[in-house]
């Protein structure tokens, strides 16, 4: 059991991991206290997709503050929220005119 702002669960998000029991990545972003972590460079990456983290972390809102999402996923999303609204428009227009012509050739 784990107490976070005085809440106690019963179960811990990292342990809902469907590769908790084969994975060591050592700053997992279903840990509570994963900011609280040295990071060791181990070559390691999380390997439970983002989709699973995101539903999993769903159930301990209150616990993790990133969603379930990695340092790099979240800084992403931090950064796209920042930008002006006609400027995301523009992206993802373009984006998609890109992704429209690949899939012809």
């Amino acid at each position: 059991m784990i107490e976070k702002d005085n809440q106690e669960y019963n179960y811990k998000p990292i342990e809902m991991c469907p590769s908790f029991n084969r994975c060591n990545h050592n700053l997992c972003p279903l840990d509570p206290y994963t900011n609280d972590r040295p990071y060791v460079n181990e070559g390691t990456k999380c390997v439970a997709t983002k989709p699973t983290r995101m539903n999993i972390a769903e159930q301990f809102a209150e616990l993790l503050p990133y969603k379930g999402l990695t340092n790099r996923e979240w800084s992403g999303q931090l950064t796209w929220a920042r930008r002006d609204p006609k400027e995301k428009k523009k992206f993802v227009e373009s984006n998609t005119k890109r992704l429209k012509k690949m899939k012809k050739d």
